[in-house]
């Protein structure tokens, strides 16, 4: 199973219906996936990562369910960190994916300061206006799907 199946299937799985986003080169299989699985949730495109944020925050607030929105990586993922503040500060039960740039491209390990296109170290960013932001051992803790 490709790991943006995994990921659909898991906010599918945890009765999440609807996800907004705004497409991006490093959110294409995330997307495919999206489309892919369509019969079981709807991900619905805005014109800007920020709205996206926002749609998210506001269906969880009317629908009661959890939110979803998503990112390319870079500055489409700094986009959403106003809509990530709103979530946390007003206790709003959304789940933020951001993407990232390919291994290949990226500076991780070297001297650089970026080598890959948009490549933004997006976690030490947000990890103070949200509940978890982590990508270090993710195997080790994700759920089971069946």
């Amino acid at each position: 199973m490709k790991c943006s199946d995994y990921v659909v299937k898991f906010l599918a799985l945890n009765n999440i219906k609807h996800v907004f986003g705004y497409p991006g080169g490093m959110a294409t299989h995330l997307m495919e996936s999206f489309r892919k699985y369509n019969s079981e949730i709807q991900a619905h495109i805005c014109y800007h990562e920020q709205a996206a944020s926002f749609a998210a925050c506001g269906y969880a607030q009317v629908s009661g369910n959890a939110g979803a929105a998503y990112s390319t990586s870079g500055p489409g993922a700094t986009n959403l960190i106003t809509g990530i503040c709103n979530a946390y500060f007003d206790s709003i039960p959304v789940i933020f994916i951001t993407c990232q740039v390919n291994r290949n491209e990226s500076s991780r390990g070297t001297q650089l300061r970026q080598r890959g296109f948009q490549e933004t170290d997006i976690i030490s960013i947000v990890k103070s206006i949200t509940k978890f932001a982590d990508n270090r051992n993710a195997a080790k803790k994700r759920p089971r799907i069946t």
